[in-house]
């Protein structure tokens, strides 16, 4: 009887009638109930008569009554767009109330669609924004997506953020303190006695935690009550150890401001020195500019750097970014190159900054100004470098072609007829005076939009520029060894370079015409191949009755004639 009293009220729950919303298909309506299978049958907005197994719908289906938003859509929709021109924040309001569950702003607009125009639906959200996020029956929470939650108790959800807060470990006291006070800082006071009486309690076990709780109480109400300070705390335990162990920039900034003017005027060389034991990028960058902007920036810091990586990774991979960027260039000479390829082998997370940093500009630059010995020791690092097979071929045929002294390599020459190497010429021109120029200012637009790191059409413009240097160095060898296909230098006692010729299959059944000419002339339309192809090699230097084997055929040579 409990059981069949169990089963009556899952099917009660579930009761041809009632609604209910389905993530992947909307909103539906329960059409027939079968008892003996456990299974209802639901016609939703994006699928009908879709069969779900009770204990499937528990976990899936959320119950809907006739007020909720999504049924009020279809029933009541002209109610909604009133309460858009009376109290669009009271309709937001409803929609996370409805809800019973955290919404991002993203689903709160498309739970709007069909309520408000599309191309209004951003405005209406900035207008209800603000007020969400001050309304004390509305939880805001998350840093880069925020989500909307409906309070029905603000008392009660004030005590359960104290009772969380209690139970926390201290690390994550810190961070929902920090969270309070961006979103609920009408919470802060209740706060605000725990998180000092915190700090205190750790300022001697965990000095860069309690660092980070003094200077944030500090910009949030106030620092009485604390029994230790920034001062007190650098007194005792070593800066760099404190400056390692904290996590935000910001507070690492107050710390060093500090240190600067307790150093009074010895305070650029010890920053020199501390500049050579912090990890963090973004105090790199702060204690550089500091250097840099009172006139203390000292190049053989940078190249203390890049000459010994190994000592110094954080500060050797901050370096490299900025000469990306373009500062500190100067460093950038052939005789340390060798140094920064190798580099990628030992310095983990270095390969792909390595590969930016000499892209095949600005190893060209590089390669340019380099002596033979400096262009071998480049040539040798590249060799054993972990740096992509594809990038460094590039690489190495910019040293090809700027230092040809260094390889010994039969002379290869292209064949051309003359109005493909007018082609091949005007090709060459129009990528040095068109193409790249364009690229190049590309590439300067996409500098202009922030964060190269994450800036995707930056990246797209020098992938392309690598490509069209690539192309350009491919030509620009080729073109030095060229030779011209001329009437009258065609021999047609056999099958040679110019010539034109006529293949007849064994059986007489088929026959085929191959013209050889060098690889700008190729043309496969045509049967036009070059003198470097597997077929053309097979027939140059044969007669005609002599036989060739085509795609597993035996054609004779039947007529050799000039091309030309």
């Amino acid at each position: 009887i409990i059981k069949a009293l169990d089963r009556l009220e899952e099917f009660l729950s579930f009761s041809v009638g009632r609604q209910f919303f389905f993530d992947k298909y909307g909103l539906g309506k329960v059409i027939e109930a079968v008892p003996k299978k456990r299974e209802i049958i639901i016609d939703f907005e994006k699928a009908n008569r879709y069969f779900l197994k009770i204990d499937v719908a528990k976990g899936l289906l959320i119950p809907i009554d006739k007020n909720h938003i999504l049924a009020m859509k279809h029933t009541a929709p002209e109610e909604l767009k009133a309460m858009i021109e009376k109290d669009p924040v009271a309709l937001a309001k409803k929609i996370i109330r409805d809800w019973h569950q955290p919404l991002t702003a993203a689903k709160i607009k498309n739970l709007l669609d069909g309520v408000i125009d599309q191309n209004e639906i951003d405005d209406f959200w900035e207008c209800v924004k603000k007020d969400l996020v001050k309304d004390p029956e509305i939880k805001t929470e998350g840093r880069s997506i925020k989500t909307y939650r409906y309070i029905a108790d603000t008392k009660a959800e004030t005590q359960a953020v104290l009772q969380q807060f209690e139970k926390a470990r201290s690390r994550d006291k810190y961070k929902m303190a920090q969270d309070i006070a961006r979103h609920t800082p009408e919470l802060l006071p209740d706060i605000m006695p725990r998180l000092k009486t915190l700090g205190n309690s750790l300022h001697e076990k965990d000095p860069a935690l309690a660092v980070h709780i003094y200077i944030f109480s500090r910009e949030n109400g106030g620092i009485d009550g604390f029994n230790y300070s920034p001062e007190s705390i650098l007194r005792t335990i070593d800066p760099v150890q404190l400056l390692n162990n904290m996590h935000e920039t910001e507070h690492q900034r107050i710390i060093v401001d500090i240190m600067k003017a307790k150093s009074g005027d010895q305070w650029a060389g010890d920053f020199k020195k501390l500049f050579l034991m912090i990890k963090d990028p973004a105090l790199l960058d702060y204690i550089d500019d500091l250097l840099t902007r009172n006139g203390a920036s000292d190049p053989s810091l940078y190249q203390q750097i890049i000459t010994l990586p190994k000592n110094y990774p954080e500060q050797y991979k901050w370096l490299l970014k900025k000469m990306i960027g373009g500062r500190y260039r100067e460093q950038l000479i052939p005789a340390l190159v060798p140094r920064i390829i190798q580099s990628a082998d030992f310095i983990k997370g270095s390969k792909l900054t390595v590969q930016k940093l000499l892209n095949l500009e600005t190893f060209d630059q590089i390669i340019v100004s380099a002596s033979n010995d400096d262009a071998t020791r480049i040539y040798n690092a590249l060799m054993t470098s972990p740096i992509d097979e594809h990038h460094k071929k590039g690489l190495i045929r910019i040293i090809e072609y700027h230092h040809t002294g260094m390889f010994k390599k039969p002379e290869e020459i292209v064949y051309t007829t003359e109005s493909s190497l007018i082609n091949r010429q005007a090709e060459l021109k129009h990528l040095l005076d068109v193409e790249i120029p364009a690229n190049k200012k590309d590439i300067s637009r996409a500098r202009e939009h922030g964060d190269l790191s994450e800036n995707f059409e930056y990246k797209a413009a020098k992938e392309k520029q690598d490509q069209l240097y690539a192309k350009v160095r491919l030509i620009e060898d080729e073109l030095k060894n060229f030779r011209l296909i001329k009437s009258e230098n065609i021999d047609i006692n056999q099958v040679s370079i110019g010539t034109k010729i006529t293949l007849v299959s064994t059986d007489e059944n088929n026959s085929v015409q191959y013209t050889i000419l060098g690889r700008w002339d190729t043309d496969l339309g045509k049967n036009i191949i070059a003198n470097e192809a597997p077929i053309a090699g097979q027939m140059i230097g044969k007669k005609i009755g002599d036989e060739v084997e085509i795609n597993s055929s035996i054609f004779r040579i039947s007529k050799i004639e000039k091309a030309l």
